[in-house]
């Protein structure tokens, strides 16, 4: 008997590629597959044909709701799922791979695993990047011992391990009591929450998910302070993952220091505007630091200060090695 897979796509105006999104899917080798569209308010064409789609296959459900956001319809998809398996699917992306679900499942089955991803590439109008495990298949039997590898190997860094929830599968259990926040790398938060449940995970080398870019997707916006405050809040969201996990002093310390330099750059680029002390004060220093002794000592003059001082301190430096053309 195969588990029913739940395949969670939010629809946003994206008529002109839909089809090719949900065929990609319907011609899985795997079985047991049913697909949500979660029309979150598109225009009459776009919500149109996720009906027709549905009209003609009886595995495929529509469920139309007013704009709120892809978190909001990813959530309604959750609600609506039935799966003891989910996987999420972008309308504007497809899955490469006709085997894909099928090599994901019975690895995730075999290995009696709760997430396991499978490689993606990036697909431009000009070009197609493409991005694999070094390493083949990988199997962490904790979360912890996954993050560690993650740093240890470069692997997030590198783009082999993403913070997508597209290019995995989940068993739906790990996922309880979870749900999207409606912010810019919503996925960053959702994926961290969802391996602090897992007990353990494997990254795949067979299978193919397909990131399409286009100039107005949300991959390719640009940036504004809104954002890139979600993105430095999703990454204090990973930071107090780490620590809660007892992940190393060095991987502790390395991203502590990721974030001071964010935070110092956001005010350079926005100013004092950018200056969220409600968020900022969440951060704090590791109890022991493992790093050079110029970072030591960064550390505990921040510590003596306080992070506020240090951060304008740090602006102040940065603005006059500007000024005189350091380095």
């Amino acid at each position: 008997m195969y588990p029913l897979l739940s395949v969670i796509v939010p629809v946003y105006n994206t008529k002109d590629y839909l089809d090719r999104c949900v065929e990609s899917i319907l011609k899985q080798t795997y079985p047991h597959i049913e697909i949500l569209l979660i029309d979150d308010g598109s225009e009459y064409s776009t919500a149109d044909k996720c009906d027709k789609i549905a009209s003609v296959h009886k595995n495929v459900k529509v469920f139309h709701k007013k704009n709120g956001g892809q978190a909001t319809a990813r959530n309604l998809g959750i609600e609506k799922s039935h799966g003891f398996l989910i996987t999420f699917v972008d309308s504007d992306d497809y899955i490469a791979d006709l085997n894909t679900y099928t090599q994901c499942i019975n690895t995730l089955l075999d290995q009696d695993c709760d997430i396991i991803q499978y490689p993606h590439r990036r697909e431009f109008t000009t070009h197609i990047e493409s991005s694999f495990s070094p390493l083949g298949s990988l199997y962490f039997k904790t979360k912890t011992e996954f993050l560690e590898n993650c740093r240890v190997t470069n692997l997030w860094e590198k783009g082999y391990i993403t913070t997508s929830v597209c290019d995995k599968i989940f068993k739906k259990y790990v996922l309880d009591g979870l749900s999207f926040i409606n912010m810019f790398l919503e996925d960053v938060v959702f994926i961290i929450d969802s391996f602090e449940n897992a007990k353990s995970i494997i990254v795949q080398d067979k299978g193919l998910y397909s990131y399409c870019y286009r100039t107005n997707s949300t991959m390719t916006s640009t940036y504004t302070l809104k954002k890139y405050t979600q993105a430095l809040e999703s990454n204090i969201h990973v930071y107090a993952s780490i620590i809660r996990n007892s992940v190393s002093t060095k991987l502790q310390t390395n991203f502590y220091l990721k974030l001071l330099k964010d935070i110092v750059n956001l005010q350079i680029i926005y100013g004092e505007q950018s200056l969220n002390m409600d968020l900022y004060n969440n951060i704090y220093p590791p109890n022991k630091v493992e790093c050079s002794l110029f970072n030591r000592i960064r550390i505990s003059i921040l510590r003596i200060i306080g992070l506020k001082r240090y951060i304008n301190k740090m602006v102040e430096i940065a603005r006059m090695k500007q000024k005189l053309h350091i380095s």
